[in-house]
């Protein structure tokens, strides 16, 4: 047991060094921006209001097991507890099964452990709605997955005296039922709650640029007018099977009058579903241009103007 520890501790401490020099050669990332802001400053740590934050924040975090989960649909059905009512219940025996075989050492280990690695993502610096995150407590998976098989064992170890078969039967119904529940969860419930009822407007622009010829210009009027934010210039650009000079996709200003074009050659413009003015004003302006109306997502679609 002293060696195993020792080995860890090393461990540890050659992964904090690494990480420490990764923190020091990008020092204004983790001192600003979207990962400093979630970084405490030094001076909250010692007020009341810091720890009584902290404390209602891993409540909640905890509560994610069995009450109330994510509320982001990126990664979970929002709100959703992230265990199926049938883990949990193994769970729960898992512990049992700790204490009928008195393994109180091997107990502590992993509870002590799972709990300390809910502590970072429960600071007071993360936004209060983002508390549960799945995300950011993913490294408690393995020792979830610990107790659940614990408690199986505890479950087949008890059935097995007085029948193989039916233990072994149990068993599969079991892993069968769990797998059954999150299939239904991610494959049958998740995809109602994804924005625009799983329309990805960037998808559906990506392919669309994609038939046009090689030497088109794209301009984008805006972005970010469907569900959640979507399509953002980046989600079209990255799932274009032929990105060769459409950066500017990413890089351009958004396009809102036709005095914006220098070079009105073989290019096409894409109109959010909310700029139908725009779109009035640039077929006056290119007479000869193609209008198309994509329906993908019916009671929002988007339009196109291609100019020859």
């Amino acid at each position: 047991m002293v060696r195993v520890f020792t080995v860890l501790t090393v461990m540890t401490i050659v992964m904090y060094v690494l990480f420490g020099l990764m923190v020091k050669e990008q020092l204004s990332e983790f001192t600003s921006g979207y990962i400093g802001g979630k970084i405490p400053h030094m001076q909250n740590l010692f007020q009341r209001s810091f720890f009584f934050q902290y404390l209602t924040n891993y409540i909640k975090t905890l509560g994610m097991f069995f009450v109330k989960g994510d509320s982001t649909f990126r990664t979970n059905v929002p709100v959703s507890p992230h265990i199926d009512i049938m883990s949990a219940f193994f769970i729960i025996l898992g512990i049992v099964s700790f204490a009928i075989h008195k393994k109180w050492k091997i107990f502590m280990i992993f509870s002590i452990s799972l709990l300390m690695l809910l502590l970072p993502s429960s600071l007071p610096s993360h936004p209060f709605i983002e508390i549960p995150n799945i995300g950011r407590t993913l490294c408690i998976v393995p020792i979830v997955y610990l107790f659940i098989g614990y408690g199986i064992q505890l479950l087949y170890k008890s059935i097995v005296r007085f029948s193989r078969l039916i233990a072994v039967v149990s068993v599969v119904l079991i892993m069968g039922t769990i797998a059954g529940l999150n299939m239904y969860k991610y494959f049958i419930v998740y995809p109602t709650n994804l924005p625009n009822d799983n329309k990805p407007y960037g998808l559906s622009i990506a392919r669309y640029i994609d038939l046009l010829p090689s030497n088109t210009t794209v301009h984008l009027t805006s972005c970010c007018w469907g569900d959640a934010g979507q399509p953002e210039p980046k989600a079209i650009y990255y799932q274009l099977i032929n990105q060769t000079n459409r950066w500017n996709i990413v890089s351009d200003t958004f396009v809102t009058s036709c005095e914006d074009i220098n070079d009105i050659h073989r290019a096409v413009f894409v109109f959010s579903p909310l700029d139908k003015n725009i779109v009035n004003k640039f077929q006056n302006c290119f007479p000869d241009g193609i209008l198309e109306k994509h329906m993908d997502v019916p009671a929002t679609p988007y339009y196109s103007l291609f100019i020859p």
